[in-house]
């Protein structure tokens, strides 16, 4: 039987949660792109601790494209990491925030996307209680 348009993105969505389930530490980083792409393009998050978790999986696969030079790729998933985030993602998911935006913008610096990446590190850097030690990351 095959899956219709409509039946498609909660079978993704199924997918992708049961593989996070299943799979061991070292398994699900072996497969970190299929599980972040299932949890992508399946049905949106419907709360905030699945957003999160999919946030944290979009920043993990962008870490591991980026160590594998698939800039590209890890653009892409740090970008709809970003996405993910709340409206208060400072004050809710800060250690989150500022990994995703650290990864983004060392992966937007290397594609040389320099408009990209001012907007990404303005988000830092504006940040008053951000210190200067974790400020190095950006201006690296």
């Amino acid at each position: 039987m095959l899956v219709t348009g409509d039946e498609r993105k909660p079978f993704e969505k199924k997918m992708g949660e049961t593989l996070v389930a299943k799979l061991r530490e070292g398994q699900l980083d072996s497969n970190i792109f299929i599980v972040a792409n299932l949890h992508n393009n399946g049905s949106p998050p419907t709360t905030p601790e699945e957003s999160a978790q999919i946030t944290k999986l979009n920043l993990k696969a962008a870490n591991h494209a980026a160590t594998m030079s698939a800039l590209e790729m890890a653009s892409m998933y740090a970008t709809i990491g970003i996405d993910l985030l709340p409206n208060d993602k400072w004050e809710s998911q800060y250690d989150l925030t500022k990994s995703l935006y650290a990864t983004a913008c060392r992966v937007e610096s290397c594609l040389g996307n320099h408009s990209r990446l001012e907007e990404l590190s303005k988000e830092i850097l504006d940040r008053k209680e951000i210190s200067l030690m974790e400020r190095l990351p950006v201006y690296y």
